[in-house]
């Protein structure tokens, strides 16, 4: 009688305990599910955040090369400018060399005799444009 009470009252004991393990097991399986979803959220925000960064970061390389590739051009411009200035000049000369009409004193000035002396005032020299040309012995320019 007794013990039989008390083998029922175990066994209804271990039924609820069975009972509860295995509504443990099934809460730990959804919890564990919840878990991954979130970890793999997290996870696709991590990717997208380190991609956007890597592409800021792709984009401020890209700005960079293109400034300094403005610059490069901008310095080529310089360059090709200051050549023009150059061949402008050097074509001005060689026109006034082509034309005989070039004079002594007026274009250039050219001492070919000895022991002379020019003198100069103030930026008189400024005025011949191809030139002054000392050619002789003992010649001072003042």
């Amino acid at each position: 009688g007794k013990k039989d009470g008390q083998i029922i009252e175990l066994t209804k004991m271990i039924k609820s305990l069975n009972t509860n393990v295995q509504q443990l097991e099934i809460d730990m399986n959804q919890n564990n599910d919840e878990l991954k979803k979130q970890f793999e959220h997290y996870k696709e925000i991590i990717q997208t955040n380190f991609k956007n960064q890597n592409q800021n970061l792709n984009i401020e390389q890209f700005q960079i090369q293109i400034k300094t590739q403005n610059k490069t051009e901008e310095k080529e411009k310089e360059l090709d400018i200051n050549e023009l200035k150059c061949n402008k000049n050097c074509q001005n000369m060689v026109s006034l060399l082509i034309f005989p009409s070039l004079k002594n004193g007026l274009d250039f000035l050219l001492m070919n005799e000895n022991d002379q002396t020019i003198h100069l005032k103030n930026n008189e020299w400024n005025n011949y444009n191809l030139g002054i040309y000392l050619l002789g012995k003992n010649i001072t320019l003042t």
